[in-house]
């Protein structure tokens, strides 16, 4: 009797286990960048202290490659290969034009203010709209300003330089102000950036911040920076999960993620900003110059870019949504962050 009784308690304590194993919510977050890489320093430490926090309940965690290239992130979680994932803003211009103004040159205010802005700009004109119908977004997070880095003895100081060189750039946004400028562009990822630079195929490059410079491998061949206020281009991302995922999470995990999202999400960019402190401070070291563009070079530049702004505020003003609104608010939010707002 008493050997049953045992063998009955062991079979329901198994049964109880079983039970809450199967309980935990799992997620399968898609992380594209190298673990040493910027967006990699940001997700993974957001994936690990959600997990913490659920005592169990969650676990968040990345293959251990990344299961598409990073244009298709948005790709692969609506079709269920991925339960998560975050995207570059400028690969869903088509998709999601409405938040492209957050990678536009001359808008960057730091990595913090700008993630924080953009949360709060999407929220005031865009939410009720639902752009990311398909998945259920997180929040975003932003990067640091890209400027333009010379690689001749000759710094950048006129709009005259930019129609006399060949220039290495980000594509969108970036590399069509550069063209209005009449420059001759190079465009392309900036992965495939440095045996264009170190070859000399190019007399600058535009659109990297001095951190990624030097993961890229080509703050080496720059012997000058020039500074616009706002910088050249700093990039967004967005953070979702496939709605198919979201309905199969408790309630309690739901609420967690939130809690851990949006807005606290963006300020996770500190250690981007932080970074670019110490690359620069590094660029200096090693006989780099850097120094802020004149005030005619910033006002020609400003007009180039401004032919960029006016075909994203007609695009929104097919949508019934008036452009420059949004990029009033967002800069505005975005320098009262960086008070301390």
């Amino acid at each position: 009797m008493i050997y049953r009784l045992l063998c009955a308690l062991g079979l329901l304590a198994a049964v109880g286990f079983t039970t809450e194993a199967a309980a935990q919510d799992k997620i399968l977050f898609n992380v594209f960048t190298p673990p040493k890489a910027n967006p990699s320093r940001i997700i993974y430490p957001w994936m690990k202290d959600i997990n913490a926090a659920s005592k169990g309940a969650l676990k968040m965690e990345a293959p251990a490659k990344s299961l598409a290239p990073p244009p298709r992130q948005m790709d692969i979680v609506t079709q269920g290969i991925a339960d998560g994932a975050f995207i570059f803003t400028g690969f869903l211009q088509k998709r999601i034009p409405h938040v492209q103004f957050s990678i536009m040159p001359l808008t960057h205010t730091s990595a913090v203010a700008d993630g924080v802005a953009l949360w709060r700009t999407y929220n005031k004109f865009f939410k009720a709209k639902n752009p990311y119908k398909d998945v259920v977004l997180l929040g975003f997070f932003s990067g640091a300003g890209g400027h333009f880095y010379s690689l001749k003895d000759k710094p950048i100081t006129t709009a005259t330089d930019f129609k006399t060189m060949k220039m290495w750039s980000l594509p969108a946004w970036t590399a069509l102000s550069l063209k209005n400028m009449g420059t001759a562009v190079v465009p392309g990822p900036a992965v495939r950036i440095y045996p264009i630079v170190s070859k000399g195929t190019v007399d600058a490059y535009a659109g990297l911040d001095m951190a990624d410079s030097y993961a890229f491998n080509v703050a080496q061949f720059a012997k000058s920076v020039t500074e616009v206020p706002g910088a050249v281009f700093s990039p967004t991302f967005s953070v979702f999960l496939s709605k198919a995922k979201w309905a199969k999470l408790s309630q309690a995990n739901r609420d967690l993620i939130l809690s851990m999202s949006g807005e606290k999400l963006a300020r996770r960019a500190k250690s981007w900003d932080d970074g670019v402190k110490g690359a620069t401070a590094k660029f200096k070291k090693a006989g780099g110059k850097i120094a802020p563009a004149s005030a005619a070079l910033t006002t020609a530049y400003k007009g180039a870019v401004g032919k960029v702004y006016k075909a994203w505020f007609a695009e929104m003003k097919k949508m019934g949504i008036d452009g420059k609104a949004v990029m009033d608010f967002y800069q505005a939010e975005a320098k009262k962050v960086a008070s301390g707002g």
